[in-house]
């Protein structure tokens, strides 16, 4: 009732339209080939070559959870989709701070907030970062564009946020699950919370089909929570009725680990970093990623 509801609305059609469910993995299988199109477009953006955009397309064509997911009837790859649109025309906006521009980003983002919460979380340091580009480099007249993509954001999701407010008393709704009490949040905010959640987000994605590696490695992250004080299973940080522990590699959309993607991720950051370069978006674009991931 109060999740938000745009790829469903996509399957609808689908469903409608065909009269069976046989096409409705096809609004995840679209947003992935879209989303690969869309990576391209943004590593040229960052002066990527050719070549270097192709590596891109791979890196993100090869996300364990995503292949699983492109073919299913999650909405993280829609999301994710729309989220990178967003990004996308957010880069065209803060180079040429046109009205059209503007209305592309608004509506990228209006559409990625109606698919999925999450949107909000990974969207908001882009955000910021073109309104504040626009802002410092056409000063008054960026107020028009940035009026219009607030407004878009808006409209496309005021009929949720009204429905949510007269059911639940909150555009976003109740903020846990109806009827069983588990939250959506946290019920403490802290460096130790943080540091769990950074460091259980990071090893979830470890998982071995070796029992042993798996064994050690639990271990190894429950020695680190005792170090920095808090359980690993804190009812405050965690989903209720939920261990934190290392599985086996998943196979399932909705647990599937990427360990080349985060050792990958890991090494690059720091030879990014020890690298000399001009002043460009790269250090910002990089700021925004891990800002999102906080």
């Amino acid at each position: 009732l109060h999740l938000n509801p745009w790829s469903e609305y996509a399957m609808m059609q689908f469903l409608l339209l065909s009269g069976s469910d046989k096409l409705v993995n096809f609004v995840q299988w679209f947003s992935m080939a879209g989303s690969l199109i869309g990576v391209t477009l943004i590593a040229e953006q960052l002066g990527a070559a050719p070549r270097t955009q192709v590596y891109a397309a791979a890196i993100a064509a090869t996300i364990p959870m995503g292949i699983l997911q492109a073919s299913s009837t999650q909405n993280d790859y829609a999301a994710a989709f729309w989220l990178v649109c967003f990004v996308y025309f957010g880069f065209a906006f803060k180079h040429s701070g046109t009205m059209k521009d503007a209305l592309a980003t608004g509506a990228a983002l209006g559409i990625a907030i109606l698919t999925k919460a999450t949107i909000y979380i990974f969207a908001i340091p882009f955000l910021l970062w073109f309104s504040f580009s626009v802002l410092w480099k056409y000063r008054l007249s960026a107020i028009r564009p940035l009026f219009a993509i607030a407004l878009i954001v808006l409209l496309l999701n005021s009929g949720l946020y009204i429905r949510n407010y007269d059911l639940y008393g909150s555009p976003l709704g109740p903020g846990q699950e109806s009827g069983t009490g588990h939250k959506y949040s946290n019920d403490i905010f802290t460096v130790q919370a943080l540091a769990s959640n950074m460091i259980r987000n990071f090893a979830v994605n470890l998982g071995t089909p070796n029992y042993n590696i798996n064994f050690e490695l639990d271990r190894f992250f429950y020695k680190v929570h005792e170090w920095i004080g808090i359980s690993p299973n804190d009812p405050r940080t965690t989903w209720t009725g939920v261990e934190f522990h290392i599985g086996y590699t998943s196979y399932y959309d909705g647990k599937a680990g990427s360990p080349l993607h985060v050792w990958m991720i890991l090494l690059v950051i720091p030879i990014f970093l020890s690298q000399k370069r001009d002043k460009g978006d790269e250090p910002w674009y990089l700021i925004c990623l891990l800002a999102g991931f906080l």
